[in-house]
């Protein structure tokens, strides 16, 4: 055991990077300190297993018209931007969840305000349609799915991010009323 490493707990290290498929200098990687901290590692599911395993959940643990609700609903969260944000920004990044998840939210109601305020754009309403769309069905994932996949960090969190989401459909309704009105005349 040369320079403090545990052998088996180096090679955990080693084996979780390259199954995650991150190039690491072998200066970034700390030594673990014991074998408890090694199992914890190894136990860890990969990344891109997170969506068989809630599946799986889902079917297990949900029966009638409640498992097919939140299955097909499950099913549309990968047509989701939100969804690859997620999965991209904590790969990449190491974000939370939570960070992510408040980030889109803002870019979106951002997003949609700039344009009716400066627009509306037709191409860019057609998105903000799209956003608005898939904030919906996230919400009702959020109702459908916290039993299953984990409930919600905080209800005042929630409630805020509801608000905002409740911002970005009027604004995205505004602006469809804005380019049908400059249509008729």
């Amino acid at each position: 055991m040369a320079r403090g490493y545990s052998t088996s707990g180096f090679g955990a290290v080693i084996i979780v990077v390259m199954r995650c498929g991150i190039i690491v200098p072998k200066q970034l990687i700390r030594p673990l300190a014991n074998e408890r901290n090694c199992k914890t590692i190894m136990s860890e599911p990969p990344p891109g297993d997170d969506f068989r395993r809630d599946f799986k959940k889902i079917w297990e643990q949900l029966n009638g018209i409640e498992w097919l609700a939140a299955s097909i609903l499950f099913a549309l969260s990968l047509f989701l931007l939100s969804y690859w944000l997620r999965r991209l920004l904590s790969k990449w990044f190491g974000w939370n969840r939570g960070r992510i998840i408040d980030c889109y939210v803002i870019a979106c109601v951002t997003i949609t305000v700039v344009n009716w305020w400066f627009g509306p754009w037709i191409w860019l309403s057609w998105f903000c349609s799209y956003i608005s769309t898939s904030t919906i069905i996230a919400l009702l994932s959020v109702l459908f799915l916290r039993k299953t996949i984990g409930d919600v960090q905080s209800a005042e969190r929630t409630l805020l991010l509801f608000i905002l989401n409740v911002v970005q459909v009027v604004f995205m309704f505004a602006s469809w009323y804005q380019i049908c009105r400059n249509e008729d005349a």
